[in-house]
């Protein structure tokens, strides 16, 4: 196959998995923090992956991320970790920058390997008055001297900022070449009808796939139908149709086949939702002929803020479920709640821990310690004569506090110095 196919088919695949509506954001976004973490816009500080040890019983640390923002809450750095045996080691590093309309202009994506951080990938974006994307540069090869460009994309729009187009080319041998094109069309309500998929022969444009969208009442995507050309016209492949309650939460989303006369082979997600409609559950579904057989779920669980604190997989077997791998986020605390001077930092080691932690003090003082969670609220201080820092290191111990991100804030009277614990 042509290299100009494979890139084609790449892109095609990379796209029916990432979702039917896609948009740049999605692709300035992908490497971002997972969505629908939090409803209020609280800022997630860390996420950790653990997988379930049948013979011990137990969760077992896999892998964790920690993100720093700037002062505009824009994500600047992902740090991921992975835990082999007892440590923890350095695997991916992602560094963003942005314009001043927070829009981010460049990614760059790392590895760790032989003690330092060796070159991946790096994309960077423009963007029209309105901070639509209207292209991407990916240089996808790191050289002995700098960057080999690999593709590269342009976006068009329309008066109400909706995407009417898409062109992907690659280079090769100094030369970009077309590859892909989709195309778009809306209503008059801005909900997308259809979106089309067509390859660069080396003449024209040919027609490879296309979506067609219907919506409900209340502007959701009840429909999708996937279609591919024959060479003379288009025949279905797949479709997608979708459920929702009085409150637009979608609850059930059947994935049906083609078979050449009817649709058939049925699978679905089923999801449930709490009062603030936050979604609690989702079950992926087959159909047996009669009844859907239930085969992998995911729960979830959010803070007060709403905001999801836990993601648990489990698969089923005639036994019942079965716990399979989990993932816990962590916020960073409300500023609005506790002031703290991002310009000192506390020394604390070691960090994470599972209890235990060591504070230097950061000065010759006589020298007080709140500790605040992730939401703000006060747990403890050591503020008086007989408890206070002085002169020397300090052991603070979280060993009965619940895991999680922890806030100090330390204070001789005059000065502030702020501090992070990830409690495991």
């Amino acid at each position: 196959m042509k290299k100009s196919l494979l890139v084609f088919f790449s892109v095609y695949m990379w796209l029916q998995s990432s979702g039917q509506h896609f948009n740049p954001g999605s692709l300035v976004n992908a490497h971002k923090i997972p969505s629908e973490t939090n409803s209020f816009g609280d800022l997630l500080d860390s996420l950790y992956h653990f997988s379930w040890n049948d013979s011990t019983q137990s969760w077992i640390d896999t892998s964790k991320f920690i993100y720093t923002h700037d002062a505009h809450q824009n994500l600047t750095i992902a740090f991921e970790q992975r835990f082999y045996y007892t440590t923890w080691n350095n695997n991916g590093l992602e560094t963003m920058t942005y314009d001043l309309n927070n829009n981010e202009t460049t990614y760059l994506s790392q590895s760790w390997g032989q003690n330092n951080w060796a070159n991946e990938s790096q994309y960077s974006y423009s963007y029209d008055t309105n901070n639509n994307v209207t292209s991407w540069q990916i240089y996808s090869i790191w050289l002995q001297n700098g960057w080999l460009d690999s593709s590269q994309s342009f976006y068009t729009y329309d008066t109400n900022n909706n995407l009417t187009s898409w062109l992907w080319q690659f280079r090769n041998m100094g030369h970009w070449y077309n590859n892909a094109l989709y195309s778009y069309t809306y209503d008059t309500v801005n909900n997308r009808l259809s979106q089309v998929l067509q390859s660069w022969d080396g003449i024209s444009w040919i027609n490879h796939f296309r979506n067609l969208y219907i919506y409900d009442a209340d502007n959701n995507l009840s429909s999708d139908l996937k279609q591919s050309w024959n060479g003379t016209s288009w025949i279905n492949n797949d479709s997608l149709a979708s459920s929702f309650d009085i409150n637009n939460n979608q609850l059930t989303e059947t994935h049906y086949l083609w078979n050449g006369n009817s649709w058939g082979f049925p699978v679905r997600y089923y999801q449930t939702y709490d009062l603030n409609n936050n979604r609690t559950s989702r079950q992926s579904q087959q159909w047996n002929g009669t009844s859907w057989i239930t085969h992998n779920q995911y729960l979830y669980s959010y803070d007060p803020n709403n905001n999801r604190v836990t993601q648990v997989y489990e698969t089923v077997d005639s036994s019942g479920w079965l716990l399979y791998d989990s993932t816990h986020y962590y916020y960073s605390i409300n500023t609005s709640v506790i002031n703290f001077d991002p310009t000192n930092d506390l020394s604390i080691y070691p960090n994470p821990s599972s209890g235990k932690f060591t504070i230097k003090n950061p000065q010759e003082d006589v020298f007080s310690l709140e500790i605040y969670d992730a939401i703000g609220k006060k747990f403890g201080a050591l503020n008086d004569s007989r408890n206070a820092i002085s002169k020397k290191d300090f052991e603070f111990d979280l060993t009965d506090f619940p895991s999680g991100i922890y806030f100090l804030r330390g204070s001789d009277g005059k000065k502030t110095w702020n501090g992070r614990l990830v409690k495991e």
